[in-house]
């Protein structure tokens, strides 16, 4: 009967023993995101279109996103591509006011920047694109999207890349 009372007594200090190391890992690891931070996100939050009445099968299409710094330090955005699937772009419609930070190059536009964007730490910064696409038919088109931000991390020293994908129906 003592024997069995000892056995139980080990098994119960190793499941303590076990316990408080888990508490402890994951104290650290929680530790450590609240005072570095998280690596920021890309998050698309919209979309829609616009006709364009001038423009027969043409129409704008609205793209939202935004990209959080979840860090406890501000981040530098260096510059931004969005890539589209199943979309036709069409570049040079007359009389369409395009964002001129974005260039275009057949499905993917790309963003440089002469005055880089700050992010400030734990906080995020939204953009809206509007591109002129060419759709055959108004029951709309179904579009896939690939948005990848490169930014500096100070703390790191280097430039890091950031990848969202997004698939809609844009009618």
């Amino acid at each position: 009967m003592a024997e069995n009372i000892t056995f139980w007594q080990l098994v119960a200090y190793i499941m303590l023993t076990v316990a408080s190391v888990t508490v402890a890992l994951v104290s650290l690891v929680l530790a450590y995101r609240q005072h570095i931070g998280w690596k920021p996100i890309v998050i698309f939050t919209g979309h829609g279109v616009r006709g364009l009445p001038r423009f027969p099968n043409h129409y704008g299409a609205i793209i939202h996103f935004e990209v959080w710094n979840r860090q406890r330090y501000p981040v530098v955005i260096r510059s931004m591509s969005l890539i589209f699937e199943g979309l036709e772009i069409e570049p040079d419609l007359q009389d369409f006011t395009y964002d001129r930070q974005w260039i275009i190059s057949g499905n993917k536009l790309v963003s440089l920047y002469k005055v880089q964007p700050t992010i400030a730490p734990t906080t995020h910064q939204s953009f809206k694109l509007e591109i002129p696409i060419k759709m055959q038919s108004p029951d709309g088109v179904d579009a896939s999207m690939t948005l990848e931000v490169d930014y500096f991390d100070p703390r790191k020293g280097r430039s890091l890349t950031l990848t969202a994908q997004y698939s809609c129906r844009l009618a």
